[in-house]
């Protein structure tokens, strides 16, 4: 029996606000829409976000259309689940193998991993004639719902497109980690860093340390008892090791991509993607006992 769950706007928008400290949005900026609006993801991280930052917004026609209506708006900003990426690159990849290029592209861009370190893009012209397939203009690209293949967050990094993943549920309106969009901060294994004044632990642990991640703060669903009541996500099963603070991803998420571990990982101040290093800060958080 599906049940609803109560978020304020205390909740909604105090995720919004913290996720500035993680990733710049400006008025330029154009998000995509293609998941149904009326989910947390997509209404919080996509409408509410782009609102708050006065950017546009433009809403796919469906899924079939998808690289058709970036093609026509050439927007800078996607937020969707992992599936939609990987089919991104397993159509790529399809392409690529048809022309007899899959070798050569792959082994290029993985050279590219290394020599744009010192500033050395040569990959660029064959990254300019895919990323035009998404528009042009892509600067980002955010995966939520589920846990991305590490080898598709690389390749598209590969090509000079920011792409990293977060971590959350619909209780907590919905976002708890995501990976800064500093290019030496995100990690394809990660579910990101864990936001500002919130909470996380893992209790009912067995003999393995595995249990579940409890998480409290501002943007957790009202009907709690206690004003920062514990939230736990009831399926989503962890390490007890804090240290590495591997998620691991269930059954429940099998249809939006396959099951492996994650890593929530704390990350020191953030400057942006865009603007000069240290133009925006962000503390480290308190992870609960």
């Amino acid at each position: 029996v599906s049940k609803g769950v109560m978020l304020s706007h205390r909740n909604l928008c105090s995720d919004v606000l913290i996720a500035q400290s993680y990733l710049e949005v400006v008025p330029d900026d154009v998000f995509f829409s293609v998941l149904p609006i009326h989910h947390t993801y997509e209404c919080t991280c996509t409408m509410i976000e782009g609102i708050f930052m006065g950017a546009s917004m433009a809403f796919c026609r469906g899924l079939k259309y998808i690289t058709k209506d970036m093609q026509m708006v050439h927007p800078t900003f996607l937020l969707a689940v992992p599936l939609i990426y990987e089919k991104f690159y397993n159509t790529i990849q399809k392409t690529l193998k048809k022309q007899g290029q899959d070798r050569l592209v792959n082994t290029l861009f993985a050279v590219n991993h290394y020599t744009s370190k010192v500033g050395l893009n040569v990959a660029k012209p064959i990254a300019k004639k895919i990323m035009a397939q998404f528009g042009g203009n892509i600067d980002m690209f955010i995966a939520g719902g589920a846990r991305v293949d590490p080898k598709v967050l690389a390749f598209f990094r590969s090509m000079g497109i920011p792409c990293l993943q977060g971590y959350g549920l619909t209780e907590t309106s919905p976002m708890v980690a995501l990976n800064p969009d500093q290019w030496r901060y995100m990690r394809n294994e990660s579910a990101g860093k864990i936001f500002q004044f919130t909470e996380c632990k893992i209790v009912d642990r067995d003999e393995d340390g595995n249990g579940e991640i409890c998480f409290r703060g501002p943007q957790v669903m009202m009907g709690r008892r206690q004003r920062r009541a514990w939230r736990t996500d009831g399926s989503t099963p962890a390490t007890s090791d804090m240290s590495t603070r591997t998620i691991t991803y269930t059954s429940r998420d099998a249809g939006r991509t396959s099951s492996s571990p994650l890593t929530a990982r704390t990350y020191s101040p953030r400057s942006s993607r865009r603007r000069s290093p240290g133009a925006r800060t962000s503390k480290n958080a308190w992870y609960g006992p």
